[in-house]
């Protein structure tokens, strides 16, 4: 079973609820987030915690602005548990910024049988369509984006494969 949540708010709606009920049966969850509104990416980390059987967690961010970033004030809970079955994580519109690189990192610490983490750098519609008439992102912005995403190399557990495309 596959959820998919399209709404630019999205990440609003993680303060208003804070705890999501167990999904025990949901294998691969793909979201939506709008982070034009500066609120942190962490405020998912909730409804990660909420499906223990999560095996494959794709995060499109659409208007995902490193600008947004120095108005990012909001205290987050981070849900902390370890993420036993989540093996594959991919980050689209990746841009390298405080928010997403935090959530990365959160992704790395507590997904204790990752095997792959896929950092994609290229703009998402919000219906989570890539561009397939070329990426209308700078060209700069892409390569800042990779050049961040390869840092993450360092901060890799064992038997972790990095993919940036």
């Amino acid at each position: 079973m596959v959820f998919v949540f399209t709404f630019g708010w999205i990440i609003q709606l993680f303060s208003y609820i804070p705890k999501f009920p167990e999904l025990s049966n949901l294998k691969q969850l793909e979201l939506v987030l709008n982070g034009s509104s500066g609120r942190s990416l962490l405020e998912c980390t909730s409804l990660l915690k909420a499906s223990p059987s999560l095996y494959r967690f794709v995060l499109k961010f659409v208007e995902l602005d490193e600008s947004k970033q120095e108005k990012l004030k909001v205290k987050v809970r981070i849900a902390k548990c370890p993420h036993r079955c989540l093996k594959v994580v991919e980050l689209v519109g990746f841009v390298g910024c405080r928010n997403d690189i935090e959530l990365a990192l959160y992704v790395l610490k507590n997904a204790v049988s990752l095997e792959k983490i896929i950092i994609d750098p290229r703009s998402v519609y919000a219906t989570g369509m890539q561009w397939d008439c070329g990426d209308p992102r700078d060209p700069e912005v892409k390569l800042a984006a990779r050049a961040r995403a390869k840092q993450l190399e360092t901060r890799l557990p064992p038997g972790v494969e990095l993919v940036i495309l």
